[in-house]
């Protein structure tokens, strides 16, 4: 039986269920309907992002799809770029293997082999291109080998006819229209312009320099190619192309030619401004060597003497060569001995000789004096601690000029060398100058402030910007030492001095310019390290010229504040009031002298 007690306690209890399930519904029934708003809510998200993803998916099928058109369009290009520069190789083979028979007639077989032996790299490059006719391409190679061979051994029976109506099969095959190769519209040799010697002497110098020129441009824009620089080098290279467009005016028989010259560097441009290194000038190079040789020059002819060139001029243009031929040495030495801060230094007056000479050549100047803002770039990455850094470029140019003006490196001179007889040391700081010794050497002293002398050494030196036509006194014979005072022999003169000076700032306006131009251009570092340079160059001017001392001082703050403020990256700085100030005290000068 249960009592009342428990009675009550079941009762309780069953009253406590039904209270609680009472409120469970009301909350369950208060909550579902938000519970089924948030389900619809997300059930219409889901359905706007979807959407969204399907019209994504939709412009991303269309990126793809112009992706896929571009990228055939650009495979399409460079095909028919380096087709084209195939064709033209094979085109250019065509005449040489013509040239080559004509040489062989007239009894030049070692000639004759030469020529005939380059165009077989030539067909061979172009097989890997015209991939159709590269069987038929590199058939020729033993037939090459074979005439070339009767030619060596002095046979001449042996002839290109062959060789050159295979050719006309090939192209006909690969340039239908001859929208490439003219000399496959016709079975007639090409036309071959006069020997050089027959032209007339002004035509004929005319077409030594342009020719000349341009080959020279090839084959520096092809060093700048090999070291990595294809900046320089498609620049070097533009150059080539305009020289070789002028030639036209000298050379009308070879126009095509020409024409299909440039247009195969225009096409080498291109894959070098895209950053193709693997393209070579090399069938560029064929084809301009072909070009000189039919009118009678032959690339190792370019180092004549330039006919408008008097004896005295030429004299300067050695002299200023020499000295900065010597001084590049010098820095390449000390740079190899790891001694780059004395190798900064020295190759820092190199420029001094360069615009010396650049101002006597003037069909060199351009050439000369774009030397100026590697040598500061070089400085720089030296005194920066950059080994790896060489001149071999800048010495590569500077030998081109020497040889165009008939002279070699070794012929150069050697430097004379200044000796001082080594003094006892000073007794006090102060240096006296005896009154007896010459105005000339007083004055130097009289400008500096006291300091104390270390004894002068056995073979001195002369300071960086010496003039290369600097001739010193010979030294005093020195007085007996009276309370141990140091003497100087030796002091270069007023004028020497004031014309050193005059070339630097010359040379410092140039470093100026181009820092300016780099700075425009944005490439802010190279600028700052060449306007560090020109510090260095304004200061020696200040050493030189006591009057203009306070006026080259003024300028070194505003200097160093533009150099540290494109080293930041502020382009805003500029140098123009730099500028002013140097050209008005260069002007000053000039006007004095």
């Amino acid at each position: 039986m249960i009592n009342d007690k428990e009675k009550l306690w079941y009762g309780a209890i069953l009253v406590a269920t039904v209270v609680l399930s009472i409120y469970m519904f009301v909350i369950v029934d208060k909550h579902i309907p938000v519970i089924d708003q948030s389900l619809i809510d997300s059930q219409e998200s889901i359905g706007s992002l979807q959407e969204q993803f399907t019209k994504q998916n939709a412009m991303l099928e269309l990126l793809q799809a112009d992706l896929k058109l571009i990228n055939k369009y650009t495979t399409e290009k460079e095909k028919d770029e380096k087709q084209v520069l195939a064709i033209k190789s094979v085109c250019h083979g065509y005449l040489s293997i013509n040239e080559a028979d004509a040489l062989r007639k007239a009894g030049k077989l070692n000639v004759a082999a030469d020529t005939l032996k380059e165009t077989k790299e030539l067909f061979w490059k172009a097989g890997d291109v015209l991939t159709i006719e590269q069987s038929a391409l590199r058939g020729l190679m033993n037939p090459i080998d074979a005439i070339m061979s009767q030619w060596t051994k002095g046979e001449k029976t042996a002839d290109t006819s062959k060789l050159s109506i295979q050719l006309t099969t090939i192209l006909k095959k690969v340039d239908q229209f001859a929208e490439h190769c003219t000399v496959i519209r016709t079975s007639d040799p090409p036309v071959v312009e006069k020997h050089l010697s027959e032209l007339p002497d002004e035509k004929r110098k005319v077409a030594i320099k342009a020719l000349c020129s341009g080959w020279q441009r090839l084959t520096e824009a092809e060093a700048k190619h090999k070291q990595g620089n294809l900046s320089a080098a498609g620049e070097t290279l533009s150059l080539a192309k305009d020289i070789f467009l002028q030639a036209n005016e000298t050379l009308p028989s070879e126009q095509k030619t020409l024409r299909d010259l440039t247009g195969s560097i225009d096409g080498l441009l291109s894959q070098w401004k895209g950053g193709n290194k693997i393209a070579e000038s090399s069938a560029i190079a064929t084809a301009a060597k072909g070009i000189m040789q039919k009118t009678g020059i032959q690339p190792e002819a370019c180092s004549v003497p330039l006919p408008e060139l008097s004896e005295e001029q030429r004299k300067i243009a050695i002299k200023a060569l020499c000295t900065g031929w010597q001084r590049l040495a010098e820095a390449e030495s000390k740079h190899k001995k790891d001694n780059l801060s004395a190798a900064s230094e020295t190759l820092n007056t190199v420029k001094e000789p360069i615009w010396e000479a650049s101002e006597v050549l003037a069909a060199e100047q351009k050439n000369l004096r774009d030397l100026l803002s590697p040598i500061s770039a070089l400085v720089s990455k030296w005194k920066e601690g950059n080994k790896a850094a060489e001149s071999s470029l800048i010495t590569a140019v500077v030998k081109g000029v020497m040889q165009k003006i008939n002279t070699q490196p070794e012929a150069c001179p050697a430097p004379p060398a200044i000796e001082v007889a080594a003094m006892p040391p000073p007794a006090k700081p102060v240096v006296e100058v005896k009154p007896q010794l010459q105005p000339a050497i007083q004055a130097p002293m009289a400008m500096q402030a006291p300091m104390a002398y270390a004894p002068a050494p056995t073979n001195y030196q002369p300071a960086p910007y010496v003039p290369a036509n600097y001739a010193p006194a010979a030294p005093a014979a020195p007085s007996p030492p009276v309370r141990q005072e140091a003497i100087c022999t030796i002091a270069p003169s007023k004028d020497s001095s004031r014309k050193v000076a005059i070339t630097i700032l010359r040379s410092s306006l140039v470093n100026i310019s181009v820092a300016e131009t780099l700075h425009q251009l944005g490439n802010l570092k190279t600028a700052a390290d060449i306007l560090k340079s020109t510090r260095l160059t304004l200061w020696e001017a200040g050493d030189m010229l006591i009057s203009e001392q306070n006026a080259l001082s003024s300028v070194m703050l505003p200097l160093d504040n533009i150099v540290t403020q494109w080293e930041k990256g502020d382009k805003n700085a500029e140098t123009s009031m730099i500028y002013a100030k140097v050209e008005a005290i260069l002007n000053k000068l000039d006007r004095i002298s």
